[in-house]
C-alpha cells in the first residue's frame, strides 16, 4: 500500500484485523466524507448472497483505492470497511480494480448492507458519487438439504432472543459455539423464546430429530420444547449430564420426535423449557435415508440456505 493510500485511510479510525477472504484488512470507525475530484464508476450485484462467489469492478480516471463497506443498517452506522487493492492503470488515464471473493458467512445479523466506493490516493477524498449500494441477508432465510433427507444445522446459526445465549465454554461443540437458555424455566408452557429454522424439504417423507446437546445436573434442566410449523409442542429431551450427547427422546412415551413432512418449506421451532440447556447441533433426518446411528456424527456437511423474498 502507498503512502497516499495509507494517509487516506486515516480517518478509518481503529484497526481490527480478522479473517476475511482472501486476506482483505478489516477496518472498524467512522468513515470521512471528503469530496473527491475522481470520476468513478462501481458496478456489480444489486444483492449478494452468502457463501458464492461475486465480483465489484471499480474504475476511476485517478489511482484510486477501493473500498467495500459493509453495515448493519442502511445507514452503515457503524460500518465494517474491506480495504481491498489500489487501482490499475489501464491505459487513457483510466484505473480500474476488480475484486472477486466469495461473499462471507455472517449469522450474527438477520439484515446485513454493502456498498462500494473509491478513495482518491491523490486528492485523499472519496468519490461517492456512484456508489454501488447491495444488500444481503434480506428476506427469510431457507435452509436446505445438505444431502437428500438430511438437514444439519448449527443452533448459533440464528441471532439468540430473549434469555437465550451463545457461549462456547464447555469444550466438544461443533461450530462457533452453542446456544443455552439462561431465563426461567417453563415446564407449563410452551411459546417462549422461540428460535425458527425455516427448512426447504425437497426428499418428503417421515422425519426424525437428533440433537447435540448438554446439560449438567437432573432432569430439571435436560429438555426443550419442539415444534413444526403449527403443529402440537413437544417435550424433547436428553439423558447424560456434563458431556455433550445426541440422545433425543420425547415425553411422554420417550420414543424419538417423528414428523412427516411434505415438499417445501416448514418451520422448525425451539422453545424455551429448561434454564441452562444447551443445544449445539440440530440433525433432522428422513428415516427412509438414514438410521438414527448413523446420524451421530459431526462430520456431515452443513447445511446451506438461501433467501427467500
Amino acid at each position: 500500500m502507498s503512502t497516499d493510500s495509507t494517509h487516506a485511510l486515516a480517518p478509518l479510525g481503529r484497526r481490527i484485523r480478522r479473517c476475511l477472504p482472501g486476506g482483505a484488512a478489516l477496518l472498524t470507525g467512522a468513515l470521512l466524507a471528503v469530496p473527491s475530484q475522481a470520476q468513478c464508476v462501481v458496478s456489480g450485484p444489486s444483492s449478494l448472497d452468502p457463501g458464492l462467489m461475486t465480483s465489484i469492478t471499480t474504475t476511476c480516471d485517478h489511482p484510486f483505492l477501493s473500498l467495500l463497506q459493509l453495515g448493519v443498517d442502511p445507514n452503515f452506522l457503524p460500518g465494517i470497511n474491506l480495504v481491498l487493492t489500489n487501482g490499475v492503470p489501464q491505459g487513457g488515464g483510466n484505473y480500474s480494480s476488480t475484486f472477486n471473493a466469495q461473499v462471507p458467512w455472517v449469522s450474527a445479523f438477520d439484515d446485513l448492507y454493502f456498498r462500494a466506493f473509491a478513495l482518491d490516493t491523490v486528492n485523499g477524498g472519496i468519490d461517492t458519487s456512484n456508489t454501488l449500494r447491495s444488500s444481503f441477508f434480506q428476506g427469510e432465510r431457507v435452509y436446505r438439504e445438505s444431502e437428500p433427507g438430511l438437514f444439519v444445522i448449527e443452533m448459533e446459526f440464528e441471532q439468540p432472543v430473549d434469555d437465550w445465549q451463545f457461549e462456547n465454554a464447555e469444550s466438544g461443540f461443533s461450530g462457533s459455539g452453542y446456544l443455552v437458555w439462561k431465563g426461567s424455566n417453563h415446564f407449563n408452557q410452551c411459546g417462549n423464546g422461540i428460535i425458527t429454522f425455516p427448512i426447504q424439504v425437497d426428499t418428503p417423507g417421515q422425519y426424525a430429530l437428533a440433537l447435540h446437546s448438554y446439560h449438567v445436573g437432573g432432569h430439571e434442566n435436560n429438555d426443550v420444547w419442539v415444534f413444526i410449523n403449527d403443529r402440537d409442542c413437544k417435550k424433547v429431551f436428553s439423558s447424560g449430564t456434563g458431556s455433550w450427547v445426541w440422545t433425543t427422546a420425547v415425553d411422554p412415551g420417550n420414543g424419538g420426535y417423528k414428523e412427516t413432512l411434505d415438499a417445501g418449506i416448514h418451520y422448525l421451532n425451539f422453545s424455551a423449557r429448561s434454564k441452562d440447556f444447551c443445544i449445539d447441533r440440530i440433525h433432522l433426518f428422513s428415516l427412509d435415508e438414514f438410521s438414527r446411528s448413523q446420524i451421530e456424527d459431526l462430520g456431515y456437511d452443513m447445511s446451506n440456505f438461501n433467501y427467500e423474498q
